[in-house]
């Protein structure tokens, strides 16, 4: 949950977890890239975040793939 603005009580540590301190679950994770030294077009990628093995590359309109092996997190 979103502290009140740090002007209105919130301390610096109640930020700094709001901002930094989130869930990072092990297994495949949906992201957004964008392919910033070439076409410049965004796409999506479902990645291993241990093994950093890409599973699937799709674009932005079309679903999010149905992998083995976490789907349930994308």
């Amino acid at each position: 949950m979103r502290p009140t603005s740090s002007a209105e009580g919130s301390t610096d540590s109640e930020w700094a977890g709001y901002l930094y301190m989130r869930r990072n679950p092990k297994g495949l994770i949906a992201e957004r890239w964008l392919h910033a030294r070439g076409c410049r077009q965004w796409f999506n990628v479902v990645r291993d975040n241990v093994t950093h093995e890409i599973r699937a590359v799709y674009r932005n309109d079309e679903p999010k793939p149905v992998l083995d092996g976490g789907e349930d997190r994308l």
